[in-house]
């Protein structure tokens, strides 16, 4: 990696969504490389049929550098709140990603311990609010965060403001959320 143009970069390590992280290398343009050993912020795992769905980048012979496909790319970046992911998931939506491979692999992946699936509905109402634009699959996202409603974590959708909250938020669970995040202030 270091012959292409990259180092790694040490300092990425302090945030949440390296803890997990192998290596990152960084290149002077500011294009990254991060490699992980099957899960992301202990979250999302490299699944089989991510595997399956995975290409051949470049072989070395002995080494085959694998590239996994973009709606997977997508539901690792939907772990973050970084400006750049979510930018990066616009770009794959407005590149026309799958969205049946992306409901798949998130019911997949959902367990009962994992509260990840409402993170992903964050980054689309991000994205939405970001980019105003309407991703009809955040209504199956949210179903599904509906059937694990006593498992969202404690500050869901907090960052978002009053208004956007009602945008995003059907009533019956829209009244809880406003009521959350009136105690935070």
């Amino acid at each position: 990696m270091e012959k292409s143009g990259y180092s790694v970069d040490k300092e990425l390590f302090q945030e949440a969504v390296y803890q997990d992280t192998v290596i990152v290398f960084k290149d002077d343009s500011g294009s990254r490389i991060d490699i992980f050993l099957k899960i992301v912020c202990n979250q999302l795992e490299l699944s089989e049929a991510m595997i399956k769905r995975s290409s051949v980048h470049k072989d070395y012979g002995k080494v085959k550098v694998m590239l996994i496909a973009p709606e997977d790319v997508f539901l690792f970046k939907s772990l973050t709140d970084r400006q750049q992911d979510i930018d990066d998931c616009f770009a794959f939506i407005d590149a026309g990603i799958d969205w049946e491979i992306v409901m798949e692999e998130c019911v997949a992946q959902h367990r009962k311990d994992v509260k990840w699936i409402f993170w992903l509905y964050e980054q689309l109402c991000r994205i939405e609010e970001a980019k105003a634009i309407t991703i009809p699959a955040k209504t199956e996202v949210f179903k599904i965060c509906r059937s694990n409603w006593k498992k969202k974590p404690s500050d869901f959708l907090l960052e978002f403001s009053r208004e956007q909250i009602r945008k995003h938020i059907p009533t019956p669970e829209q009244k809880e959320i406003l009521k959350a995040k009136e105690n935070e202030s």
